[in-house]
């Protein structure tokens, strides 16, 4: 993987990303964290699909988690 530095404008050869204005490089946004730790904790990706218009608040409707 590689990460940016939004700051200075170039690439690093390293996962994190350092957001514009940000002084610290992270791995992870804030809720990005929180859903892995529901994941490490037994949550199953299909439960969070299914959740996602209540963890998000941007999608108004989910249909589901459909394979074919």
């Amino acid at each position: 993987m590689q990460g940016r530095n939004e700051n200075g404008g170039y690439l690093w050869p390293r996962p994190e990303i350092q957001a514009l204005g940000k002084d610290k490089p992270v791995l992870l946004s804030a809720k990005a964290e929180g859903w892995l730790k529901m994941l490490e904790n037994g949550t199953t990706p299909r439960a969070l699909l299914d959740q996602a218009p209540s963890l998000t608040g941007k999608l108004k409707t989910y249909e589901g988690y459909k394979t074919r």
